[in-house]
């Protein structure tokens, strides 16, 4: 069953080899494997006047941008994904060492 995790990143935008701006960016992936995922969407923090603060707002294919914004979120997706199965690992590492904690108390105990 495919796992769906949300990331942030940093795509900066260059301009004669200078860093000029950074746009804020989130994917969402959905994913089975390491190698085997999915980018399914993609937003950007934009600035809304009308609410006076930055707004994510889906990737439009048309913004000047997208096709770097979208090669850079496929590059750092499968690094999310393993950090995610790295903070999953640990989850579920310390679960079990509690679960043989509370059992050699009641060995103990008895």
């Amino acid at each position: 069953m495919p796992r769906t995790i949300t990331f942030p990143f940093t795509y900066s935008l260059l301009m004669a080899g200078l860093e000029v701006c950074d746009i804020e960016c989130q994917a969402v992936v959905s994913f089975e494997a390491h190698d085997d995922y999915e980018i399914e969407a993609i937003t950007v923090s934009a600035w809304s006047k009308a609410q006076a603060k930055h707004v994510p707002v889906p990737l439009a294919d048309d913004f000047i941008f997208a096709a770097q914004i979208k090669a850079q979120a496929e590059d750092e997706a499968p690094s999310a994904i393993s950090e995610y199965r790295g903070s999953a690992d640990d989850v579920w590492s310390s679960a079990l060492e509690r679960a043989q904690i509370a059992a050699d108390r009641r060995e103990g105990a008895a």
